[in-house]
């Protein structure tokens, strides 16, 4: 099995799964880079320096340029020199719903979509500089937590929680979102739509399920392949799935249909072993 032409974005998995980021990536995102020779300036940013939390469980640079952070302590917007904090206030419903941040996506109307722990989900509207508030379901639930979220080529917003499973919210032109609800009984913790159409999909036992965001029946497919412990994170590449979670690092050979575990103590590429 060939994974030499995969190192690039096994790595690139494997950032993706940490939990805590190390703060020094904003110069990645700040500061532009104009030739391949020029000196690199590394800055940490703290707490004293206006950083909310140090915990940083995502980041999104946004259409203007923007740094958001999501920490575990409200959101944090970076614009190269100062931040700015949404937190949740009990006393304004136009405010987060809760400060400990997941995951963060961006859609082309430029709203940004904040999963919370334990709060449910909420989105940025940039024009009034408001955050809004998405109850899930026919409960209107607000206590989940959102683990995934995705965008597909019709601009619908996919949502993975850790309670009610996969939800699709449809953008209507009132700008409200009709919902539906799918994978009700599992805790999605994971989900990628790739370059080639397919929606991967990962829960908390381990079950990754293949399906196309543009076809409801699909969803009713049986589970493609089956890792060690709760999924995490996926990267596609032509012949291969590469799905991150607790039990390691697997490989999934679409064309084959075979899984391999990568070995993270060998340093040859023929690192993957079935």
């Amino acid at each position: 099995m060939n994974t030499g032409n995969n190192t690039s974005g096994i790595y690139r998995l494997v950032r993706s799964c940490c939990a805590v980021l190390s703060f020094f990536l904003l110069m990645l995102f700040s500061y532009p880079i104009y030739a391949q020779d020029q000196e690199f300036r590394i800055k940490s940013f703290s707490l004293e320096d206006g950083l909310s939390q140090v915990s940083v469980n995502d980041l999104l640079q946004d259409y203007h340029g923007f740094l958001w952070i999501a920490t575990a302590d409200g959101l944090n917007r970076f614009d190269g020199k100062d931040f700015k904090h949404y937190k949740y206030s009990h006393t304004d419903s136009l405010t987060l719903s809760g400060n400990f941040v997941n995951i963060l996506l961006e859609d082309k109307n430029e709203k940004i979509w904040i999963g919370t722990n334990g709060n449910g989900l909420n989105y940025y509207d940039s024009n009034q500089d408001i955050i809004k508030r998405v109850p899930l379901g026919q409960e209107k639930n607000m206590t989940e937590s959102i683990m995934a979220l995705g965008i597909d080529e019709e601009e619908n917003i996919w949502v993975g929680s850790n309670s009610s499973g996969l939800h699709r919210l449809k953008p209507s032109k009132d700008h409200t979102y009709k919902q539906c609800n799918f994978f009700p009984d599992k805790e999605v913790t994971a989900l990628f739509i790739s370059q080639y159409g397919e929606m991967w999909v990962g829960d908390s036992d381990g079950n990754v399920y293949k399906t196309d965001p543009l076809d409801e029946e699909s969803f009713e497919n049986e589970v493609e392949l089956k890792v060690d412990g709760q999924v995490r994170a996926f990267y596609r590449t032509e012949q291969y799935l590469l799905v991150a979670c607790d039990g390691g690092l697997f490989l999934y050979d679409i064309r084959d249909k075979q899984v391999a575990v990568f070995d993270f103590g060998k340093t040859d590429t023929q690192s993957a072993k079935y």
